[in-house]
């Protein structure tokens, strides 16, 4: 099947082939050759060209798409990416997740031919299947849910923290509050494992303003990026 996918990404494409090439050997019934990334690129590290994370998304992907921000801001990148897709919905993966175990493409589709259902997040372990509120962990969203929620962010917030309730997040605009997403499977044990916290603490990198960050910076540093 042809797919869309939207990844919001640094220059870190150690990070982002090991995510990539997971979801490729794992999420079963995919074109890869004929598969559209639409890629936001932030200029962090500073020093590093941002044309190799392209150069290695192009191994992934049958066309890849690049937006390179001239300043590192997760709303701002959200929003043109969320913008993109053509399709009727598409995936968007944050190369911070590798997927662990396989899953059939066409049984995520099959989930979204029920209208109750805004998207289908690929849950991180059973703790979390109950759950009904949209994540931005992987996730196959319908296009128009996505533009819908992007019309409303604050570039100075968190795109993660908007979509919550102010009573459980700081910076919280409730968003997602009636954005219903099926989490799934939820039998299967842990499907995703995080593999980019471990590069913000070996590169030195932290998000400023905790839940509510739109932005980074090198530990230590002053420069806000």
């Amino acid at each position: 099947m042809q797919l869309e996918f939207v990844s919001t990404e640094c220059i870190r494409p150690d990070v982002m082939r090991e995510s990539y090439k997971s979801f490729q050997d794992n999420l079963i019934g995919v074109d890869w050759s004929e598969s559209t990334l639409y890629l936001n690129i932030d200029p962090i590290p500073a020093d590093r060209d941002p044309r190799c994370v392209v150069d290695m998304a192009s191994n992934f992907f049958g066309t890849v798409i690049v937006n390179e921000s001239k300043e590192s801001n997760f709303a701002k990148a959200l929003k043109w990416g969320w913008s993109q897709p053509n399709n009727d919905y598409f995936i968007y993966l944050q190369a911070d997740w590798k997927l662990l175990q396989q899953i059939h493409l066409a049984a995520m589709v099959a989930i979204l031919d029920d209208p109750i259902w805004d998207a289908v997040n690929i849950f991180r372990s059973p703790l979390h299947h109950e759950k009904k509120l949209l994540c931005l962990s992987p996730v196959l969203i319908r296009t128009g849910t996505a533009r819908s929620l992007v019309l409303q962010f604050d570039d100075t917030i968190s795109p993660e923290a908007q979509l919550r309730d102010p009573s459980f997040r700081d910076g919280g605009k409730s968003l997602g509050n009636d954005i219903r997403s099926r989490h799934w499977p939820n039998h299967f044990g842990v499907m995703l494992e995080d593999i980019g916290r471990e590069w913000m603490v070996k590169n030195r990198h932290e998000k400023i303003n905790g839940d509510e960050f739109v932005t980074w910076r090198e530990v230590g540093a002053r420069k806000r990026w």
